[in-house]
């Protein structure tokens, strides 16, 4: 009888110490995972830090590409124009040529007949009024021909100095135009590895979030086995102080 008693006293004993055991056991990995979860709390937070200036930086680059945008169009809309002036110039230009051809024509035209007159004034050697006055048409007419043909002249000359203003202005206004394109191509190449970094964050953020889910359903379950080895534990104390309670009872009876 006495050798059962202490059998069992010794089975409670190690069931106790292997509960115990366990136990702390399941502490450790509470508060491993507690640690576990802080950690990737901060990598959370880290990260929403980072997805947040990422974004932030994304959104001035699409107000930059489309200011670029804008301007693109503005300097476009220019351009267009100012190569209608151009047209309209060069058309202006071929229409004083035309004109001054023409009146050269005209001016060659007036002299030969002016040197015909002549020729004929020298044959006849009578000088009349008729003769002087048709001289002298002749020759207020050149005067006019060449006072219009330098007027032309200068017509065409401003005409084309204008068109090379315009030609330069046209030339600056695509340069900056290429310069704008090349600008917002740079930025749009930014805006893209910019969306794709967010990307990843926010798969990171994502991981991080499941993870600590994870951890979050461990540690509750961690929690509800402790709960039960705690209940476990106290029915083994119980039940050992009343086996110990048995045993001496038993002994201090007489046989």
């Amino acid at each position: 009888m006495r050798v059962f008693i202490i059998t069992t006293v010794f089975f409670l004993l190690a069931v106790f110490a292997d509960t115990k055991q366990e136990i702390l056991q399941n502490r450790k990995s509470l508060q491993s995972k507690t640690v576990k979860a802080k950690k990737i709390s901060l990598k959370l937070k880290e990260v929403a830090k980072w997805i947040q200036r990422e974004e932030s930086k994304l959104e001035q680059i699409k107000i930059q590409i489309s200011d670029l945008e804008s301007k693109i169009e503005a300097q476009s809309t220019l351009a267009k124009e100012k190569s209608k002036e151009l047209d309209f110039l060069k058309d202006s230009t071929e229409k004083l040529s035309q004109n001054k051809r023409e009146l050269e024509r005209k001016i060659v035209h007036i002299i030969a007949k002016d040197f015909s007159f002549s020729l004929i004034a020298d044959e006849s050697s009578t000088a009349s009024v008729e003769n002087l006055m048709v001289d002298e048409v002749l020759k207020g007419l050149n005067a006019i021909a060449k006072k219009e043909l330098n007027k032309l002249k200068k017509d065409y000359e401003n005409t084309n100095s204008l068109i090379v203003s315009y030609k330069k202005e046209i030339k600056s206004i695509v340069k900056y135009i290429n310069d704008l394109k090349e600008k917002k191509k740079t930025l749009s190449n930014l805006k893209r590895k910019k969306s794709e970094a967010i990307k990843k964050l926010k798969k990171k953020k994502l991981s991080y979030k499941k993870e600590i889910e994870r951890i979050r359903k461990e540690q509750n379950s961690l929690r509800a086995t402790l709960k039960k080895l705690k209940i476990i534990l106290e029915n083994e104390k119980k039940e050992d102080i009343a086996q110990k309670s048995q045993t001496v009872n038993r002994s201090l009876t007489p046989n």
